[in-house]
């Protein structure tokens, strides 16, 4: 019982001190999905720096220059683009393993603390 205990502790230790060791991110941005001035559709887009407006056609696209940034309501908040950009098809599947994992140590606690023999 001690040891279970003691475990669950140390657990939660070690959680709080790698939730509070991640450093913030620049992550990026989102241009929202939108119809240009030649109405026609343009999709949602993650970008790795900066969504920034392209002048005359009003089209967002993606830069580096925080001079061309885009208005903050030409920016999403959460961006499903995000999931498929080239560099980031892992974490869907990372995030899936967590929530397997995080199910299967519930359960495993839920039978050692509940089923004792």
């Amino acid at each position: 019982m001690c040891r279970t205990a003691l475990n669950g502790f140390i657990l939660c230790v070690l959680s709080v001190i790698i939730y509070f060791c991640a450093a913030p991110a620049e992550a990026g941005e989102c241009c929202r999905s939108h119809r240009d001035i030649y109405n026609v559709y343009q999709y949602q887009q993650w970008c790795p720096v900066y969504c920034c407006n392209s002048g005359i056609f009003r089209r967002l696209q993606c830069c580096s220059d925080p001079a061309r940034r885009a208005f903050p309501g030409d920016i999403d908040s959460f961006c499903a683009a995000w999931f498929i950009f080239p560099h980031n098809v892992w974490i869907p599947v990372i995030i899936g393993l967590v929530i397997l994992g995080i199910l299967i140590g519930i359960c495993v606690c839920c039978v050692r603390c509940c089923c004792v023999f």
